[in-house]
């Protein structure tokens, strides 16, 4: 599981050029974050604005990173859950929703033959990659998730 940028970040390396890295020929300001439970059971929707706020037309990937706050097991400080391309031109913001599904705060438990998330706190990041979060954010479960391997 700390393999790629998983494994940088454990291992406290920065590399010269991180997971989800991008040049563009304009910039981008991240807005607006807003978390709301979707329909499903421990489902949610990450919203947030995104604004071109160069001089040039230009695309960029929005990136959603989830990590649990006090992880039962080892996992990953933050691992990539969904992500968006959003083009725009000078100027111009557009609203990003992201889903989330159950599945996005579990780890596959070997015991059980399933996936299981602990209830907890998890903190979200909408980011330009791994390494360059713009907007922070939390989710709280309630409860226990346990989902059977399809």
């Amino acid at each position: 599981m700390f393999v790629g940028y998983r494994g940088y970040e454990h291992n406290g390396v920065k590399p010269l050029f991180p997971f989800g890295f991008g040049l563009s020929y304009t910039s981008f300001k991240y807005s607006n974050l807003a978390i709301q439970p979707a329909a499903g059971a421990g489902a949610y929707e990450v919203g947030f604005d995104v604004t071109n706020t160069g001089t040039k037309a230009g695309a960029d990937v929005a990136q959603v990173y989830i990590g649990e706050d006090h992880p039962q097991v080892p996992r990953p400080p933050q691992e990539l859950k969904g992500f968006a391309r959003v083009v725009l031109d000078p100027g111009q913001t557009r609203h990003v929703t992201v889903p989330l599904d159950a599945r996005s705060f579990t780890w596959y438990d070997e015991k059980a033959a399933a996936w299981h998330g602990d209830a907890g706190s998890f903190t979200v990041h909408v980011s330009r990659s791994s390494a360059d979060p713009q907007l922070e954010g939390k989710i709280t479960l309630a409860q226990s998730i346990m989902l059977p391997v399809k």
